[in-house]
């Protein structure tokens, strides 16, 4: 299981398994791409990223697709 600090406000910046929150920050190990549900917006970092995938921005959809490497 990874767990992701919730950074939304709604959770006080608990640590959580399944973050269905709207927009937020999250991080975590791997990639957001089908695993974290957010709006557009949500931002994620990833603590065992390298160059061009440590951090993601949600850009499309309103599922838990729709994450983008920058």
């Amino acid at each position: 299981m990874v767990l992701y600090r919730d950074k939304s406000g709604n959770g006080a910046g608990a640590l959580i398994d399944n973050p269905a929150v709207a927009q937020g920050e999250y991080s975590g190990v791997g990639s957001p791409e089908g695993v974290i549900t957010a709006t557009v917006g949500a931002r994620y970092r990833r603590t065992d990223g390298g160059a061009l995938t440590s951090f993601y921005v949600k850009e499309s959809g309103t599922g838990n697709t729709g994450w983008v490497a920058k």
